[in-house]
């Protein structure tokens, strides 16, 4: 499994001939969805979130407030919406003239152009994923495959969530950092930022490792997109930044019982004690220092960038079950390991584990009236299974000697 810097020779991967063959696949999939998309009103996949970047990027363009809860309701309410309460626009400011194309757009037309390109997303993230880890195997269609028989891929699309783009970020910073494209990794770190609390302890180790190698271009070009995305919001609406800080201060979202085992600590030991909430958070921080201090002197993004995920998804103050589409490269690396490996045992070991883990989401939220909370073991499961697949496999094909 190449975890190098280097990268990928020319005639690695699958031959022109094939890649052909599973592109034309993809694209005809996609005209098919396209088609019933357009013929049934979107009412396929009902990707009721996307109200939430329809309406916040409308009313930002009009100068209104993107985070005021009766704005968004209003807007909402206009394209169907029959909840009491909105769906809160959390996401910082420079996501917005992510999402303000699709806010130009009628809102069924928008949306089927939103899961279209989620689709495309999770399509090339996948591929690209599997094209790091095992950039010399001829089976990367495994890839996508293995992406959309994960729930959290599902679960994603079926609501319209923005997450595809931040695990496009991951996958772009990993294909740019393994290259040395240190700009380009910057840029795609933007995408991780979208949801600042759900990969949060990718940020220090980002920090730390600048500094150690003495390289600020991620830093810079991060910094740089960031505020340019910013100043585009702040054209149309210079309070934007301000609006969001207060909505994020006065108004924060801990009424929501999120999937985050912090939202299980709070409904233990009671709900009014917030500070349950970040507990967790506050571990995943001690960890990660003692994770860098051991693994500083020969650090790999795309070695340990997978487990840096799983934990920073499975202690992470707020977090869904569909946030977990980040974690479609650690399958991949997973996929390296059973290929370069060629152990059955383990291969049927870690299939065994990814479809326990995936019937026992299903099951849960069957019997569970879709109450997402109650899937908090997710990333815990996938932790676990991480880390004993690891120790099945020889340390050089793991990339621990």
């Amino acid at each position: 499994m190449s975890v190098t810097s280097s990268p990928p020779s020319p005639t690695a991967g699958p031959g022109p001939a094939r890649r052909i063959v599973v592109w034309a696949l993809l694209i005809v999939a996609l005209a098919l969805l396209a088609w019933l998309l357009a013929t049934r009103g979107g009412d396929i996949l009902a990707a009721e979130d996307f109200a939430q970047y329809w309406a916040a990027s409308r009313l930002n363009r009009a100068g209104g407030n993107p985070y005021d809860a009766a704005q968004l309701l209003a807007l909402q309410r206009s394209v169907g919406w029959e909840e009491e309460l909105p769906i809160m626009m959390w996401n910082p400011p420079w996501t917005i003239p992510l999402v303000t194309p699709f806010g130009w757009l009628p809102y069924d037309l928008a949306r089927t152009v939103w899961i279209l390109t989620s689709i495309l997303t999770v399509i090339v993230a996948a591929y690209s994923s599997w094209d790091i880890y095992e950039p010399q195997s001829r089976r990367h269609a495994i890839a996508p495959v293995l992406a959309f028989l994960f729930i959290p891929t599902l679960g994603a699309l079926n609501l319209g969530q923005i997450s595809p783009w931040i695990l496009l970020g991951v996958v772009g910073f990993l294909w740019a950092s393994q290259r040395g494209r240190g700009a380009l990794a910057g840029v795609s770190a933007v995408l991780i930022s979208i949801k600042p609390q759900l990969l949060y302890l990718f940020w220090p180790i980002l920090l730390l490792w600048c500094i150690q190698e003495r390289r600020w271009r991620p830093l810079a070009a991060c910094a740089a997109t960031a505020l340019a995305l910013l100043a585009i919001a702040m054209v149309s609406n210079p309070q934007v930044l301000a609006q969001y800080i207060h909505t994020s201060i006065s108004e924060p979202p801990l009424y929501w019982k999120s999937s985050a085992l912090g939202t299980i600590l709070r409904l233990l030991w009671g709900q009014e004690r917030h500070w349950l909430q970040f507990a967790p958070s506050v571990l995943g921080l001690g960890w990660v220092l003692w994770y860098w201090i051991r693994h500083r002197a020969d650090w790999s993004w795309p070695e340990h960038l997978p487990l840096l995920t799983l934990v920073s998804v499975a202690t992470a103050s707020y977090g869904w079950p569909y946030d977990l589409v980040v974690l479609v490269p650690v399958l991949a690396q997973v996929g390296g390991w059973v290929l370069e490996s060629k152990g059955r045992v383990l291969g049927a070991i870690a299939i065994t584990l990814f479809a326990a883990i995936n019937v026992g989401a299903f099951i849960v939220m069957a019997l569970g009236g879709g109450s997402w909370h109650e899937l908090w073991w997710m990333p815990w499961a996938m932790l676990g299974g991480y880390l004993a697949l690891r120790e099945l496999v020889p340390r050089r094909v793991a990339g621990l000697d």
